[in-house]
């Protein structure tokens, strides 16, 4: 499977530390700028190892009204968008600078379409583990992305030496991974496989980095890692076999040789409290604790069979 089924985005490491700024600054309620805040994300995330990704400093962040497919409000590399409907975001912007989403643009010469990564104002909002966990989110769909770019370049190389184009010239293409080939052919609405790695990246950042004991109370807003969990088990049975198959083997992977002791229990610990709650309601709760036991029985209960394939990672 090669580069591909590397627990992290091209050529980054596990993150160690949330970094040193105030809890308080990563909350909806927070008085300072975003600015800061991308900054140190971006580079404890190192983003720069990504090949658009010019810094991670403040002046590296291009800031943006909107991320409007067709516009040219967003630039290669990272970016910040006041009006967005999530918490991140990452695409193609052509030769042109225009944004241009998330599919591939199969041209056959000119240059060679860059990558935008963006982030909203609600990636800040939930924590520093949230947001370290969306922005390597991002950066794992940037990673497929140039992988696509990569390919679009050998094809463009082979047209000239007059191969088919592009859809006809990867289909014959040997020696491409189960994987790589499910996110060249999945380059396209709904994005099942790509976002089922990259949700599965962003667990993988957090886990070890958030509460390391569940609780109701932590279930009304998740952890990062928890938040992310959801957002693959929502989309695991519409990947690829092959992709399913990779996202488990990188949590394996994490679960054995990143987790120290205290990390892997408390990655049973969460996942045993997911399937509990997701299984049934306890009784005798109230408040702010029923509301919670319910927002995860809402959340999970469909995932039951998801959440015992994590818990033992096979």
């Amino acid at each position: 499977m090669g580069r591909l089924l590397q627990r992290r985005p091209p050529g980054t490491d596990v993150i160690q530390s949330l970094g040193s700024f105030d809890p308080k600054d990563y909350k909806a309620s927070r008085t300072g700028p975003v600015t800061p805040l991308y900054a140190d994300v971006a580079t404890i995330a190192q983003a720069a190892k990504l090949r658009d990704v010019a810094g991670t400093s403040e002046k590296d962040i291009t800031f943006a009204r909107d991320a409007k497919v067709g516009e040219t409000n967003v630039k290669p590399g990272l970016n910040f968008a006041q009006e967005l409907s999530g918490r991140g975001e990452t695409g193609f912007v052509d030769a042109d600078g225009v944004y241009i989403g998330s599919q591939l643009p199969i041209t056959l010469d000119g240059p060679l379409p860059k990558v935008a990564m963006i982030l909203s104002a609600a990636a800040f909002n939930h924590g520093r583990d949230a947001a370290l966990a969306t922005m390597r989110h991002e950066m794992e769909h940037a990673g497929h992305m140039q992988m696509l770019v990569d390919w679009l370049a050998k094809s463009r190389t082979a047209a000239k030496a007059g191969a088919p184009a592009f859809p006809k010239w990867i289909a014959a293409q040997k020696g491409i991974s189960k994987v790589e080939r499910a996110l060249i052919e999945g380059n396209r609405p709904p994005w099942e496989n790509t976002e089922v790695l990259a949700y599965t990246e962003g667990f993988m950042t957090a886990l070890h980095l958030g509460a390391q004991t569940p609780s109701l109370a932590l279930a009304m807003d998740y952890p990062g890692a928890i938040e992310q969990l959801w957002g693959v088990a929502k989309r695991f049975d519409r990947a690829d076999t092959a992709v399913r198959d990779a996202a488990i083997e990188r949590i394996r992977e994490y679960h054995d040789t990143v987790l120290d002791a205290k990390g892997r229990q408390a990655f049973k610990a969460w996942l045993q409290f997911l399937l509990d709650h997701a299984q049934a309601t306890p009784v005798g709760l109230s408040g702010d604790d029923l509301l919670a036991a319910k927002k995860i029985r809402s959340d999970f209960g469909r995932y039951q069979d998801f959440l015992k394939r994590v818990l033992a990672r096979k």
